[in-house]
């Protein structure tokens, strides 16, 4: 996921296989290392995913008590999560359309 951000390849991580929890667990420190260090990556990380500055803000403030870099990850995770059910949604194969007419 974050590889697709333009994030620094060493931010590998097995996603394909991770429980939600442990996608938040892992993606939170590397948000909270671009937090500190790299506020500008993060920026654009959240630009892709389209996490509003609005968004982010209103999810900040009605949590104090959660780190950021954990409230971030649920933000992208979300995100993640219905452009996977989007994508299912709209890329079913069509076995009724005949095959000289698929493109």
């Amino acid at each position: 996921m974050l590889d697709c951000f333009g994030v620094s390849p060493i931010y590998k991580l097995p996603f394909n296989s991770m429980p939600y929890n442990e996608l938040n667990n892992a993606l939170s420190p590397l948000l909270n290392e671009l937090l500190v260090h790299d506020f500008v990556a993060l920026v654009q990380l959240l630009y892709q995913p389209d996490v509003s500055e609005q968004k982010l803000k209103a999810t900040l403030a009605a949590n104090t008590q959660t780190p950021a870099a954990q409230q971030i990850a649920v933000l992208l995770l979300d995100w993640q999560i219905k452009e996977i059910k989007t994508r299912r949604l709209y890329s079913t194969k069509r076995d009724d359309i005949p095959k000289v007419e698929r493109w």
